[in-house]
């Protein structure tokens, strides 16, 4: 269900590490024009090539561990922003202790501009993305539109289960079942599923019903 959403997280993946790279270097200008702290030389740079490397590899480790970009999660934005939260704070303090044990010149200012800035920007980009994808479903696009096979009690939790966990981007189209089902929005019959899922643009189907079912559903489609 999660195949679009495995682009969107890729292309999260390389602007975070585009922005991290950016905040890094505002945040050594920053540190250079306020005049905040101990007075240094404005034309002096704390930053050198292998600080910027160190920098890609602390945030590409870390944020892949603490699941930043888990494309098995569902694309929730307060998720995606509660995850940020803990990512962003652990990236610094191990970029402040490897600069401890190499770097030990650079200002200890200019990291705390870079865990605010890198943060802001991190988060901005979520919230654009999250903006972007409600005004798409505003217009009836979605990254992934449901068919729920089976209008139960099970097909019925599923449909919540997109409703209040996947949120946005995602949506399902109806229910298909042989038998009728009042409150719930049936396309048509489980024989008629390679139909239905041409005619509503389907992108995945999911199947509620008890597992002894599966092999007759399949049958029924490919016949």
């Amino acid at each position: 269900m999660l195949r679009k959403f495995e682009g969107i997280m890729a292309l999260l993946f390389v602007s975070d590490l585009v922005l991290t790279q950016v905040a890094l270097y505002l945040s050594d200008v920053a540190r250079r024009s306020i005049p905040i702290g101990k007075a240094i030389d404005p034309t002096r740079t704390f930053l050198n090539p292998y600080i910027y490397l160190l920098v890609a590899l602390i945030w590409l480790i870390l944020f892949q561990a603490l699941g930043v970009y888990n494309v098995q999660r569902a694309p929730n934005l307060r998720e995606e922003l509660r995850t940020l939260m803990v990512a962003v704070p652990t990236a610094v303090f191990v970029f402040a202790g490897s600069l401890y044990l190499s770097f030990r010149d650079v200002s200890r200012l200019m990291v705390f501009y870079f865990f605010i800035l890198d943060l802001a920007f991190l988060a901005s980009l979520r919230l654009l993305v999250g903006g972007a994808l409600r005004a798409l479903q505003a217009r009836g696009r979605y990254l992934s539109r449901v068919l729920i096979v089976g209008a139960n009690e099970m097909g019925a939790a599923v449909a919540g289960a997109i409703d209040s966990h996947l949120g946005l981007g995602f949506t399902w189209q109806g229910f298909v079942d042989d038998e009728e089902a009042p409150g719930l929005p049936i396309l048509g019959k489980i024989a008629d599923i390679a139909e239905i899922v041409t005619r509503h643009n389907i992108d995945e189907v999911i199947i509620a019903l008890p597992s002894s079912a599966y092999q007759t559903i399949m049958q029924e489609v490919y016949a």
